[in-house]
């Protein structure tokens, strides 16, 4: 086996790593989804975040906020079901801040099974599409690696026509 179609496995398999992990990100975010409970909050405090990934600067909306479930109460920062990362632009990220201001009150979701669990808005995160993405590139250069290869070994493989002279 040449190390071109190895490389192709390895990539592949790395495909199946993300598109298996993406999965469970979505299922995740959608059990947390289907079992929320709506609760009052009130707005205590937010912030923009901002981080640079290749050289491109991104902002986090940080919404934190208080709520009151089953008696006992919570502090929490949550904004969306499943995992909470965006990388959103500035005019974006202050839009959701926008929507939560400081001493208002709102409506969050808690998760019934871990009451510190909670988000604001009833919808996921891109998160589990990105991993998808990332085994999709991860899977796409797997098989343009392993086709490229088997094609290369089909011409070298295949006998030269009888030349007449």
């Amino acid at each position: 086996m040449g190390k071109e179609i190895l490389y192709a496995l390895v990539f592949l398999v790395i495909a199946v790593g993300f598109v298996a992990a993406g999965y469970a990100e979505s299922q995740s975010a959608d059990e947390v989804l289907e079992s929320a409970v709506e609760v009052e909050a009130e707005v205590v405090d937010h912030e923009l975040d901002s981080f640079i990934i290749d050289d491109r600067e991104y902002y986090e909306p940080d919404v934190v906020y208080e709520y009151t479930y089953d008696g006992q109460q919570y502090r929490s920062s949550g904004i969306y079901a499943g995992s909470d990362t965006q990388e959103l632009s500035y005019a974006d990220a202050q839009a959701v801040l926008d929507r939560y201001p400081i001493g208002a009150n709102t409506t969050a979701y808690v998760v019934p099974d871990d009451p510190s669990t909670s988000f604001l808005e009833p919808e996921t995160s891109d998160v589990s599409l990105r991993i998808y993405l990332g085994g999709v590139v991860f899977g796409v250069l797997g098989i343009a690696i392993g086709s490229v290869e088997l094609y290369n070994r089909h011409l070298r493989d295949r006998p030269y026509p009888n030349r007449r002279s």
